[in-house]
């Protein structure tokens, strides 16, 4: 590996590791809207979509996507449009007061927070790039 590609490696490494990520920011924001323990579907999901990146790579289709430029665009236009529409549904969601004795947490379903978190790592192609 020549010195200039390792260096690119290191500081892309580097700087993805000290922003939060889409799947860091989906978790905190379904414990903040759920709660501790529902949040854990939310992370279930995540999970399931790091896996199937991972059986992505693992057939050989990462590389693919690593020399398709095309492949790559669409999945990376795919992510990124998810992220906007998770973005501007949250921006448009109305502004609630925070209470600290408050024990109530927002209407659960089980279908729509494993599939936002599937959803979020499926879409991401920083893990595809990186495996």
């Amino acid at each position: 590996m020549s010195l200039s590609t390792w260096l690119a490696f290191f500081v892309a490494s580097w700087a993805i590791s000290f922003s939060p990520g889409p799947g860091a920011l989906s978790a905190m924001a379904s414990g903040l809207k759920y709660g501790f323990k529902r949040s854990y579907w939310n992370i279930f999901g995540l999970e399931m979509g790091i896996m199937c990146q991972l059986l992505v790579v693992a057939v050989g289709l990462g590389a693919l996507l690593a020399t398709s430029e095309t492949a790559f665009s669409i999945v990376k236009w795919v992510g990124a449009i998810y992220l906007i529409y998770l973005g501007w549904k949250q921006f448009r969601t109305d502004a609630m007061p925070v209470a600290v004795q408050a024990r109530t947490t927002a209407p659960f379903q089980f279908r729509e927070v494993v599939a936002r978190g599937f959803l979020v790592n499926i879409t991401n192609p920083k893990g595809t790039m990186f495996l």
